[in-house]
Formats: structure tokens, sequence, C-alpha cells
């Protein structure tokens, strides 16, 4: 999954394996906008707050197995 200008986090990839994956880190490391972001790509609403301050836009990108055909889901968060 890509994170680009969602909250705090400018730009980050994260790679989530099959399993239990544990989200851990610092306060204020983005933690809340990982799991934003999984929510967006699984049809959550998103709110315009979120674009990180001084972007025209965030989005969120990912590739899986969210049912039994792969699927790419991508969109601008404040346009979702």
């Amino acid at each position: 999954m890509r994170i680009r200008s969602l909250g705090v986090i400018d730009d980050a990839v994260v790679e989530l394996s099959p399993g239990f994956t544990a989200v851990t880190g610092e306060t204020g490391a983005g933690k809340t906008m990982v799991v934003t972001s999984l929510g967006l790509l699984l049809g959550g609403r998103a709110d315009p707050a979120l674009v990180r301050i001084g972007s025209p836009s965030a989005v969120v990108e990912g590739f899986g197995p969210w049912n039994e055909y792969d699927a790419y889901l991508s969109g601008p968060a404040g346009m979702i």
C-alpha cells in the first residue's frame, strides 16, 4: 500500500503480509493514518481534513486479494 499526503504521512509504502500484522510506533508517527488508509482502500468514506497541509490531495494506492479476485484500488482522499 502506498500513502501520499495523508495526515502526517508525506509518502510511505507499507507492505502487509498474510496473517497477523501489528502496527506500532511512537506518538505522532502515523499509525492512525495507516489504519485509515486501509479503510479507504476498502471503500471507507474520506475526510478532506485528512489531506496533508500544503498538499492539493492525498492518495492511497494498494493491491491485494480483497476477495477471491485480485483488485487494484486507488483514489485521492478528497474525492472518494
